[in-house]
């Protein structure tokens, strides 16, 4: 660190309370639990437990504006336990925490909540929350006691607040950049509906060939590959994530062959949606079908669209065949009566469905810059580095 700050215990500065848990109850208490930690340290509202949780308990565990919920069992092989989320949701209701979580509250009054609340963040983030657990048949547990140890630097209260303002105004730009993204995404949805309300009824069979050629890249092991698996493909957004270029001694199976232009549709678990319109040559995993649009038809944008919307996705997840590996059925799939507008019609909506995925590629970029600009402001905050 670059200036000799003190440093306090985070048993010093924090008290930690243990959570709750009881049977379900629709009409009981939200219980937070770790499936609504976001990784970025926000809370994910949309899953919310209730159970039903003792009135005493209720009123002991309350959460209050500037509590902080460390993760305390939980994580993956790949992802470490002792992620954090600072609650400040204005909510009428009282709100507690699960039993694999802890509530950690500030009892220093030198010490703001929010300030603590990053420094664990970027503690996470930098990996050193990794001495600290231990993983036994896929779970991580946090060794808690030596977690309360953990030194945090105690800076001015001026100082602060004044990271806290210069991360909270950056959080601020990237919640306006999501909700942004958000309503791009309605609006694009709502377009294409709105072309197809009067459309053309068709089977969707009829509006691609399926493209079943295969290749076994391990017979080139020096050949690079442009190689999409399922989880290449994001749900429901159609976005490609964490691709990179494979040689062919890394993929041990057939694979198909797709091209530019050719829709990829996700038929293992097709619930969660996983469309995407191929922007190069490559190949992919036999659990994705390859669509090739029939140009007589349909456009490839208008063919991506349409299986990656709402309507396809719930009548295939109500049709779905097998238990523990749920696919798509081709003969179902094939047989759904879907609406298309006109082909004259097709190339306005897809100028304007391009314009609109256009704006969202600019968009996803502020996103990641946003990303970047608050994980630097966040180092160099807590170690000194910025003139404060």
């Amino acid at each position: 660190m670059k200036n000799n700050w003190p440093t306090k215990k985070l048993g010093e500065v924090a008290e930690a309370f243990s959570g709750t848990w009881g049977p379900p109850d629709s009409s009981g208490t939200a219980v937070l639990r770790s499936t609504n930690f976001n990784n970025n340290g926000t809370i994910l509202w949309n899953d919310v437990a209730y159970r039903s949780v003792p009135s005493n308990k209720v009123d002991q565990l309350a959460l209050n504006q500037g509590d902080i919920l460390l993760e305390k069992s939980g994580g993956s092989p790949a992802q470490p336990v002792g992620r954090v989320v600072y609650f400040e949701q204005s909510k009428n209701e009282k709100i507690v925490y699960g039993n694999f979580i802890s509530k950690l509250q500030v009892k220093n009054k030198d010490m703001e909540p929010k300030f603590l609340f990053y420094y664990l963040l970027y503690f996470y983030k930098t990996g050193n929350i990794n001495k600290y657990q231990s993983q036994t048949t896929g779970i991580r547990n946090l060794h808690l006691k030596d977690y309360l140890g953990i030194e945090i630097p105690k800076f001015d209260t001026n100082i602060q607040k004044k990271i806290v303002e210069r991360l909270n105004a950056i959080r601020k730009a990237q919640e306006l950049c999501d909700t942004q993204i958000q309503k791009n995404e309605e609006f694009f949805e709502s377009l294409f509906i709105s072309s197809i309300v009067n459309g053309i009824d068709k089977k969707l069979g009829e509006l691609f060939d399926r493209q079943c050629k295969t290749i076994l890249p391990i017979k080139t092991p020096n050949k690079e590959f442009n190689f999409i698996g399922l989880e290449n493909i994001e749900s429901n957004t159609g976005n490609l994530i964490n691709f990179q270029v494979n040689n062919g001694g890394k993929i041990k199976s057939n694979k198909f062959i797709f091209q530019k232009g050719d829709v990829l549709y996700g038929k293992l678990r097709p619930y969660l949606n996983k469309v995407w319109l191929a922007g190069f040559n490559g190949i992919c995993s036999t659990d994705i079908w390859v669509l090739r649009p029939n140009s007589k038809k349909i456009d490839a944008t208008i063919l991506s669209t349409l299986v990656k919307s709402n309507v396809v996705l719930q009548r295939m997840s109500s049709i779905m065949t097998g238990t523990n590996l749920p696919r798509a059925n081709p003969k179902s799939f094939d047989s759904l009566i879907v609406k298309i507008p006109t082909l004259k019609n097709q190339k306005e909506l897809t100028k304007k469905l391009d314009a609109t995925q256009d704006y969202k590629k600019l968009l996803l970029k502020q996103k990641s810059l946003l990303k970047e600009l608050f994980d630097s402001v966040l180092y160099k905050s807590m170690n000194g580095e910025m003139d404060n």
